[in-house]
């Protein structure tokens, strides 16, 4: 492989410069080349490009970085069409390819932390539903006096509930996951 590392990622954040939309867009057609002839490396129809074809003249080659990552996928350009030569070593382009399906987990990872974590509190936590109710809850008693009134303890019961319920069912999908 001649291609260096940082001249891989230098292009993914060249393509990342372009709205997310139109990077979602190239990077799957990139890898949808790329797949394509890694399945079929031998299918010299898959392994050339057509400039002229809408998708590849406005979704790759129109689009920054585009072009670059076709070449350093080992793509030649030619008068009307840019072609994977059989010569091409496919070992580049499945390092390309992986390298930009390692940069969407990463990115993906930032973006979209698991959203159960930011719902899990602390029991230590003075803030914590755990620690803020757990002394409120009373066991079942027959003692029928109280000295709060019943919207009080309608009050209460409805934090309880309301709370109560939401919580453990996250602590439960949290342990699940």
């Amino acid at each position: 492989m001649n291609v260096k590392m940082s001249t891989i990622k230098s292009i993914i954040l060249k393509l990342q410069t372009n709205s997310k939309e139109v990077f979602d867009e190239v990077t799957r057609l990139l890898i949808k080349i790329a797949d394509n002839i890694l399945r079929e490396p031998t299918n010299l129809k898959i392994r050339r490009l057509q400039r002229n074809n809408v998708t590849i003249s406005k979704k790759i080659l129109g689009i920054n970085g585009g072009l670059d990552c076709l070449l350093v996928m080992g793509f030649e350009e030619k008068e009307t069409y840019l072609v994977l030569p059989p010569s091409a070593c496919l070992r580049t382009l499945q390092v390309v390819r992986d390298e930009i399906l390692s940069y969407l987990k990463e990115s993906k990872q930032d973006v979209e932390p698991n959203v159960f974590l930011g719902l899990i509190e602390d029991p230590s936590s003075e803030n914590s539903f755990v620690s803020n109710h757990a002394s409120n809850v009373d066991p079942i008693s027959s003692d029928d006096s109280s000295d709060s009134t019943e919207s009080e303890n309608e009050t209460e019961t409805s934090n309880v509930s309301h709370g109560a319920i939401p919580k453990i069912l996250v602590g439960i999908v949290y342990f699940i996951l």
